[in-house]
């Protein structure tokens, strides 16, 4: 179930300040626009609000004190880490049920008829949005779109699902099952003239024969007979178990599609977002990122100590040269494994969405930090049932971003620390030791608080420079890539200033609500 949070009184003060006169160093008139569509939010869901109430005091009259208290809580705003990892319904909404008692079924439709008027005018508030040039307030109003009227075609179809056979899917299920495959949580997808041979126990062998699990089991294990498992955009690969490597596959799809939503902008050209908002149709993607997937540390380490030395010690790690992402099992800690996977495949997604693979080496310059800094934030993604959340203020990575500033009085003022290279984020010239994972450990950490703070101060309002930075340091052209526009140029605001509200921004996170796992088990 999606949280709810009640209307924030951060966003009404926002919209005061538009009309103020703006202090020095304060955002520029273009920021205003994200300000002003907050402010058309608010005004739309006050107005959906209070419909919702006058409905719930109709239905309380009626002596159904619950439906009441539920009509109240679908009226409250859903919590935007929540609502980006929303698992919508798959079938349509039944109709009101004829044989209910007439007052319930009137007030019942009446519902339904508020919720669809609110939904169409956040989707059109999420297309003002695009044509504003705020593409992440656009999906964010598109989602709740979608929650408030989940059969409202338009906005389905931009969140990439289609309507076939009374469910919505998309483009790539219909896909798999008009070609006579049938979906298991336990082994994918597979043909459905095969699934009474999985059912009884059976597995194909390297060799294509039928035989059973166990002894099918034993041969895979042999990572050149591992197994492959295929996905809309993945191809994964593990020699630990079929059906881990299916649980790998539906956690990478998940994360894929957050990912390529929420920065599109870094993927696309401004027609293509446009595109995408209007829908993909039946379009599937042809081009799968690489995954390999092993049953031992041991093997991952043999596999690639001697074309990475840094597989001695790491979790995980992704190669731009082969452009392969390599993880292994650590038994009952998938938790960490998902996390150091959404790190590494972060790195995947980046680096093939150009033309030319980009590797680690372009950030000779400079801008590194956010290579990293993404990466780190984008640990915290955490499906759960139906929803999850992305940016928990409470994640270990940012944690330890308030520790060391707060604690260690580490900060390294934004406009150095934006400039440092590769080499030097890294502390290339420091001596292996305790010293020098001291410092990595605190690059890495201001690297994910200065992210979480870009994606979430002010609700959002820098959000959309983070990623106008994001796709000229990973852009094809190189030219763009070395000559980026830096974060004070992109938000209006004096680094010094943007100094200040980081250091405020993360003292009011307050203090981690569970202990803080070793930063020696983090970079």
């Amino acid at each position: 179930m999606v949280r709810f949070s009640r209307f924030v009184l951060m966003v009404v003060l926002a919209c005061a300040a538009t009309f103020a006169d703006r202090a020095p160093g304060a955002p520029p008139a273009r920021l205003t626009v994200h300000t002003r569509l907050l402010r058309d939010y608010e005004t739309q869901h006050a107005k959906f609000a209070a419909q919702m109430e006058t409905l719930a005091r109709e239905v309380e009259g009626l002596g159904a004190a619950n439906d009441a208290g539920a009509l109240r809580t679908l009226a409250l705003q859903p919590e935007e880490r929540a609502l980006q990892l929303m698992v919508l319904p798959d079938r349509p909404l039944p109709q009101v049920a004829a044989d209910l008692p007439p007052m319930e079924r009137n007030w019942r439709q009446r519902q339904r008829a508020i919720e669809a008027d609110y939904a169409l005018a956040l989707y059109k508030l999420g297309n003002q949005a695009k044509v504003a040039g705020q593409v992440s307030l656009a999906w964010r109003f598109i989602r709740e779109a979608a929650y408030r009227n989940p059969d409202l075609a338009t906005a389905r179809a931009a969140l990439g699902f289609v309507l076939y056979e009374n469910e919505w899917m998309t483009p790539f299920r219909k896909q798999m099952l008009t070609r006579g495959n049938v979906w298991s949580d336990q082994w994918g997808w597979v043909p459905a003239v095969d699934l009474p041979k999985y059912q009884q126990g059976l597995r194909r062998a390297p060799n294509g024969a039928w035989q059973p699990a166990d002894k099918v089991a034993a041969m895979r294990a042999n990572w050149a007979d591992g197994w492959e498992v295929d996905s809309e955009h993945f191809h994964v690969k593990s020699n630990h178990s079929l059906e881990r490597t299916v649980e790998i596959s539906v956690e990478l799809e998940r994360f894929y599609t957050y990912f390529v939503r929420e920065f599109s902008a870094v993927f696309m050209t401004p027609q293509q977002v446009t595109n995408l908002l209007k829908g993909s149709g039946d379009v599937v993607s042809s081009k799968r990122h690489h995954v390999h997937y092993y049953r031992t540390q041991k093997e991952y380490q043999e596999r690639l100590i001697k074309k990475q030395p840094e597989a001695a010690f790491s979790n995980g790690l992704y190669r731009p040269d082969d452009r392969i992402a390599h993880f292994f099992d650590r038994p009952g800690e998938n938790e960490v494994v998902a996390e150091t996977m959404y790190h590494e495949v972060t790195h995947q997604i980046l680096s093939e969405s150009a033309r030319k693979t980009v590797g680690l080496d372009n950030w000779v310059g400079g801008d590194f930090w956010l290579v990293e800094g993404l990466a780190c934030y984008l640990e915290s993604f955490k499906p759960q049932g139906r929803t999850g959340e992305v940016g928990d203020p409470q994640h270990p990575r940012i944690a330890w971003a308030r520790k060391f500033l707060a604690e260690d009085g580490f900060y390294v003022p934004l406009e150095r620390f934006t400039g440092l290279t590769q080499l030097e984020y890294q502390c290339a010239d420091m001596l292996n030791g305790p010293e020098r994972i001291r410092r990595l450990q605190q690059h890495y950490s201001q690297a994910a608080g200065v992210t979480h703070f870009f994606m979430h101060y002010g609700d959002g309002e820098y959000r959309e420079a983070l990623i106008e930075y994001l796709a000229q340091i990973y852009s094809a052209d190189q030219q763009k890539r070395r000559n980026n526009a830096t974060l004070d140029k992109l938000t209006g605001v004096p680094f010094a200033e943007l100094d200040r509200q980081y250091q405020e921004y993360m003292r009011g996170l307050g203090e981690p609500t569970a202990p803080l796992q070793s930063a020696a088990d983090r970079r």
